[in-house]
């Protein structure tokens, strides 16, 4: 199991984010300036899509870290959604155009780390005239500090996964599971003489170990 972990974050601090319109209207101005002439100054269509986007986007990120916060804290059915919501500055009908349920918040929490973790495995992997065994330890590396930045994400994955829908929780494994092919091969080459499953269940027992720290 990729979060497997004794350890967990204690005291969550509240999540404020900033006023969006003000922050984004400056933003945009900027750009607007920095890549057009006075003169041909950017339709003011693209301005309110270029918005749109850039608030949904930081909405989500809001979201999830007010969820991650406030569930660290309370346990995942002791937040409702609208608590996470007012959390993050974000409105109730918003968040629903944003996630239908609170599971698939709790999913999108999951997903976000995992993401990262492939991002740097794939890093680890792709660093040129690298032996197996410096690569090994870029993603030891990189996993290690996954641990130590991500502890509530951990003690919420252990205390709330059994809790999501079959379907959710199988999207959940299937990407942890992409996360752990990329580390079999690499533990095969540096113990060539272990089976396939010998190297899946070490990258396993790792993990656990690793999400300990």
């Amino acid at each position: 199991m990729l979060f497997r972990s004794s350890a967990a974050g204690t005291g969550a601090a509240a999540v404020q984010p900033p006023e969006q319109g003000d922050w984004c209207r400056a933003w945009l101005d900027a750009w607007n300036g920095f890549w057009f002439a006075p003169a041909d100054p950017l339709p003011l269509a693209m301005v309110r899509i270029a918005a749109g986007v850039l608030l949904a986007w930081t909405s989500v990120v809001w979201l999830l870290d007010a969820t991650v916060e406030l569930v660290a804290e309370r346990g995942f059915h002791g937040v409702g959604i609208a608590e996470i919501g007012a959390a993050a500055g974000v409105s109730g009908a918003a968040i629903y155009r944003h996630f239908a349920t609170k599971d698939d918040l709790l999913v999108a929490v999951f997903e976000r780390v995992v993401d990262e973790l492939l991002a740097g495995a794939d890093r680890a992997i792709a660093t040129p005239d690298s032996d197996a065994l410096h690569t090994l330890r870029a993603l030891v590396d990189a996993h290690v500090r996954f641990a130590l930045d991500e502890r509530k994400v951990i003690a919420i994955y252990d205390q709330e996964a059994h809790t999501l829908p079959a379907p959710q929780r199988r999207r959940v494994r299937r990407q942890q599971a992409r996360y752990a092919a990329l580390w079999v091969p690499v533990v095969g080459a540096v113990h060539p003489d272990w089976s396939e499953e010998r190297c899946a269940v070490a990258v396993h027992a790792a993990f656990g170990l690793m999400n300990s720290v």
